[in-house]
């Protein structure tokens, strides 16, 4: 079907946080390279903030791990992260 995606897809998840919240976003990013070590993280400072762009595969969006990534992420920043 035209509708699914491959597991092999390029992802990119991409976010922007504070600056006073690097130290526990390096803690994240950690466990995640410790499940995911072909992802890809570029750090880009901003005016607003720095914005983080994660590039992975799509197989690995649906991981608990990156499940839970994800949901930590909206709690700390109060809305969704950015997937295309």
């Amino acid at each position: 079907m035209l509708n699914e995606k491959d597991p092999n897809d390029s992802v990119k998840i991409s976010f922007t946080i504070d600056e006073e919240l690097v130290g526990w976003m390096d803690g994240r990013l950690k466990i995640l390279k410790d499940y995911d070590p072909g992802f890809y993280c570029q750090e880009t400072i901003r005016t607003v903030g720095i914005l983080y762009q994660i590039t992975t595969k799509y197989r690995n969006i649906h991981s608990d791990e990156y499940k839970r990534f994800m949901f930590q992420v909206k709690l700390k920043l109060g809305h969704d992260v950015k997937i295309r």
